[in-house]
């Protein structure tokens, strides 16, 4: 009885079946790979989401006409609450982040009455997007600094003696500057950004768009805490009271407060989510969204 061999076209079809099969086999685990890793940066996605609001203090996104505190009980009061003409103006959604935000016009503010919530003690954050590009004149940007004795805790400002960028200062004695600190890159340039400092036994460190930023450091003293002041919060001014030439010029939107020094991976969660918004409300085009990602991701 004669063996049967394999004729060459026969052989040929084997090869070609046992190729789609192991394609077959690759395309399944790589989408089974696949898939593990979407649900892998979703469930990451979803902790920093959900770590963000544990620590979440306050959150003013202007979406309900006005300054209502979304998250917590702090609701702002537009102006000075007696001159109409200081009310920030309500912008639409086209202007915005997300929503609606509030346009200043540098002689009006958005002040926060003082709570216990606003002793952060060793640790906070404060984040705010703004879009602003006066640059010729002194601009609180967000605060709990005013003028009285021992009444400066923090405070985001603009200087005209260093034009488009920020500085920040902190005090652990209600007073003196403990902490003092220069951006070293523009922030009003007429774009959105988002802004922000974090603070946890002693260390101070500024962000800007998503990335912890180069700063010129004036003052860096030893501090733990910060001075638990009696000023009232605000968004929009250095001083809530007095002093309104200090005001902002420009665009802001989704402030918020934080109890905690955020992660980087919250802070750039946060970052992206606006690029997102942004890219959909045709505020920036996808260049520009590009671009931003790609610095975001540049150590």
């Amino acid at each position: 009885m004669k063996t049967k061999s394999f004729t060459l076209i026969e052989l040929l079809v084997v090869i070609v079946i046992i190729g789609i099969l192991a394609g077959v086999i690759i395309v399944s685990t790589s989408s089974s790979i696949s898939k593990a890793n979407f649900a892998k940066a979703q469930a990451f996605s979803n902790t920093v989401q959900q770590e963000l609001l544990l620590n979440l203090v306050s959150e003013w996104t202007f979406d309900e006409g006005g300054a209502e505190d979304t998250w917590g009980n702090n609701d702002g009061t537009l102006g000075n609450g007696v001159t109409s003409t200081t009310y920030p103006t309500l912008k639409t959604r086209v202007d915005c982040i997300s929503g609606d935000c509030m346009g200043f016009d540098g002689g009006d503010h958005i002040s926060i009455s003082d709570r216990s919530e606003f002793n952060f003690g060793s640790e906070m954050s404060a984040f705010i997007w703004i879009k602003g590009g006066n640059t010729a004149s002194y601009q609180g940007v967000l605060s709990q600094w005013d003028d009285g004795i021992n009444q400066k805790s923090w405070l985001i400002y603009h200087a005209s003696n260093n034009p488009g960028k920020l500085r920040i200062l902190l005090t652990n004695n209600g007073s003196s500057y403990i902490k003092y600190y220069d951006t070293m890159a523009t922030v009003l340039d007429n774009a959105w950004h988002l802004v922000g400092f974090s603070f946890k036994s002693g260390v101070l460190k500024v962000y800007l768009d998503g990335r912890e930023t180069e700063v010129n450091k004036i003052v860096d003293s030893a501090t733990s805490t910060l001075f638990n002041s009696f000023s009232n919060l605000c968004i929009g001014c250095w001083f809530s009271t007095s002093n309104v030439s200090a005001r902002f010029n420009g665009l802001i939107d989704d402030v918020r407060v934080y109890n905690a020094a955020l992660s980087t991976s919250q802070i750039k969660q946060n970052y992206i989510a606006g690029l997102n918004s942004l890219l959909v409300s045709g505020s920036i085009s996808k260049e520009e969204y590009d671009q931003r990602l790609n610095s975001l991701a540049q150590k």
